[in-house]
């Protein structure tokens, strides 16, 4: 089993969420712990979550982004995907996700979108 790891760090006022390993039901609970602390209330907090480690991904860590997005939005926060490519991440095409979801092919263009 491939543990997860979670750094993070600020850049230009926004939060980013460096993720690696694999996200599932073993590990995901701590992904769900750290983006939990970000969406509280009316924060407004900008976050940038960097996929470019995660080597799995099931499908309630596809649940689990869901929610977070919509926290995020009602806390008048934003929540963006960075490091995302269809031959990697082919599950977020495969469900749709990736047609609502605000998804970046990088850190920079992430950082960029939040900074608008």
């Amino acid at each position: 089993m491939i543990d997860l790891w979670l750094s993070t760090r600020r850049l230009s006022g926004v939060e980013i969420v460096e993720v690696g390993g694999e996200l599932d039901a073993v590990t995901r609970p701590q992904l769900h712990r750290l983006l939990g602390g970000y969406f509280q209330g009316s924060s407004g907090e900008r976050v940038v979550l960097d996929l470019s480690d995660v080597t799995f991904m099931d499908s309630g860590s596809l649940g689990l982004l869901i929610d977070h997005y919509k926290r995020a939005q009602a806390a008048g926060g934003r929540l963006v995907l960075a490091n995302v490519s269809p031959s990697r991440m082919q599950v977020l095409w495969l469900t749709g996700l990736a047609d609502w979801l605000p998804l970046y092919s990088d850190l920079d263009s992430a950082i960029l979108a939040l900074s608008r």
